[in-house]
Protein backbone atom coordinates (compact mmCIF):
# COMPACT_ATOMS: atom_id res chain seq x y z
CA UNK A 1 0.00 0.00 0.00
CA UNK A 2 1.74 3.40 -0.87
CA UNK A 3 1.03 6.21 1.17
CA UNK A 4 2.03 10.07 1.50
CA UNK A 5 3.60 10.72 4.82
CA UNK A 6 4.96 13.59 7.13
CA UNK A 7 8.53 12.66 7.94
CA UNK A 8 7.61 12.69 11.54
CA UNK A 9 5.05 9.53 10.97
CA UNK A 10 8.11 6.87 9.54
CA UNK A 11 8.84 3.63 10.95
CA UNK A 12 12.07 2.13 10.68
CA UNK A 13 11.78 -0.72 7.96
CA UNK A 14 9.03 1.47 5.90
CA UNK A 15 10.43 1.67 1.97
CA UNK A 16 10.42 4.69 -0.24
CA UNK A 17 8.08 4.06 -2.80
CA UNK A 18 9.57 7.42 -4.59
CA UNK A 19 13.42 8.24 -4.83
CA UNK A 20 13.66 11.26 -2.46
CA UNK A 21 15.19 14.46 -4.54
CA UNK A 22 16.39 17.78 -3.67
CA UNK A 23 15.17 21.00 -4.62
CA UNK A 24 17.96 20.61 -7.53
CA UNK A 25 16.61 17.22 -8.31
CA UNK A 26 19.73 15.11 -7.01
CA UNK A 27 18.43 11.99 -5.78
CA UNK A 28 19.17 12.09 -1.92
CA UNK A 29 17.95 8.35 -1.36
CA UNK A 30 16.76 5.83 -3.90
CA UNK A 31 13.31 4.48 -4.26
CA UNK A 32 13.34 0.88 -2.51
CA UNK A 33 15.34 2.05 0.06
CA UNK A 34 13.98 1.39 3.69
CA UNK A 35 13.82 4.40 5.86
CA UNK A 36 16.43 4.45 9.37
CA UNK A 37 15.92 7.34 11.33
CA UNK A 38 19.12 8.81 10.74
CA UNK A 39 17.06 9.70 7.11
CA UNK A 40 15.75 12.53 9.23
CA UNK A 41 18.35 14.57 9.39
CA UNK A 42 18.50 14.72 5.98
CA UNK A 43 15.02 15.38 5.22
CA UNK A 44 14.77 18.38 7.47
CA UNK A 45 18.44 19.92 6.12
CA UNK A 46 16.43 19.82 2.52
CA UNK A 47 13.44 20.79 4.40
CA UNK A 48 11.25 17.72 2.78
CA UNK A 49 8.53 17.45 5.20
CA UNK A 50 6.15 14.45 3.42
CA UNK A 51 7.43 11.49 1.63
CA UNK A 52 5.75 8.43 -0.34
CA UNK A 53 6.19 5.27 1.13
CA UNK A 54 5.23 1.37 0.68
CA UNK A 55 3.66 0.13 3.92
CA UNK A 56 2.81 -3.69 5.00
CA UNK A 57 0.59 -4.55 7.58
CA UNK A 58 3.21 -4.19 10.61
CA UNK A 59 4.69 -0.57 9.48
CA UNK A 60 1.17 1.15 9.00
CA UNK A 61 0.60 3.64 10.36
CA UNK A 62 -1.90 4.23 13.26
CA UNK A 63 -5.25 5.72 11.11
CA UNK A 64 -7.97 5.93 14.34
CA UNK A 65 -8.32 9.19 13.82
CA UNK A 66 -11.26 10.81 15.69
CA UNK A 67 -13.90 11.55 12.52
CA UNK A 68 -14.82 14.88 13.94
CA UNK A 69 -11.56 16.02 13.93
CA UNK A 70 -10.87 14.78 10.74
CA UNK A 71 -13.78 16.50 9.42
CA UNK A 72 -13.02 19.88 11.04
CA UNK A 73 -9.57 19.67 9.15
CA UNK A 74 -11.54 18.83 5.62
CA UNK A 75 -13.86 21.82 6.41
CA UNK A 76 -11.06 24.25 7.23
CA UNK A 77 -8.97 23.36 4.40
CA UNK A 78 -11.91 24.16 1.92
CA UNK A 79 -12.40 26.90 3.54
CA UNK A 80 -8.66 28.34 2.35
CA UNK A 81 -8.92 27.12 -0.96
CA UNK A 82 -10.14 28.28 -3.62
CA UNK A 83 -10.24 25.91 -5.62
CA UNK A 84 -11.59 21.86 -5.50
CA UNK A 85 -8.76 18.87 -6.22
CA UNK A 86 -8.94 17.80 -9.42
CA UNK A 87 -5.92 16.15 -10.65
CA UNK A 88 -3.96 13.36 -8.52
CA UNK A 89 -1.37 15.89 -7.70
CA UNK A 90 -3.62 17.88 -6.24
CA UNK A 91 -5.50 15.58 -4.36
CA UNK A 92 -2.48 14.07 -2.76
CA UNK A 93 -1.61 18.13 -1.64
CA UNK A 94 -5.02 17.83 -0.33
CA UNK A 95 -5.22 14.78 1.40
CA UNK A 96 -1.04 16.23 2.89
CA UNK A 97 -2.37 19.45 3.80
CA UNK A 98 -5.81 17.07 5.43
CA UNK A 99 -2.95 14.92 7.80
CA UNK A 100 -1.12 17.87 8.82
CA UNK A 101 -4.09 19.93 9.93
CA UNK A 102 -5.78 16.45 11.88
CA UNK A 103 -2.34 16.29 13.60
CA UNK A 104 -2.57 19.73 14.61
CA UNK A 105 -6.10 19.88 15.58
CA UNK A 106 -5.38 16.47 17.47
CA UNK A 107 -2.30 18.38 19.14
CA UNK A 108 -4.55 21.11 19.90
CA UNK A 109 -6.88 18.90 21.64
CA UNK A 110 -4.55 16.77 24.03
CA UNK A 111 -3.15 20.09 25.31
CA UNK A 112 -6.69 21.64 26.01
CA UNK A 113 -7.71 18.56 28.19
Amino acid sequence: MLKNLPIEDLKEGMTFSNSIVNKYGQVLISSGTQFQIRHLSLFRTWGIQFVSVTCNENNTPNEEVNSEIKELAVEQLKRRLLWEPQKEVELDMFNMAIIHLVKRLSNEQENNI
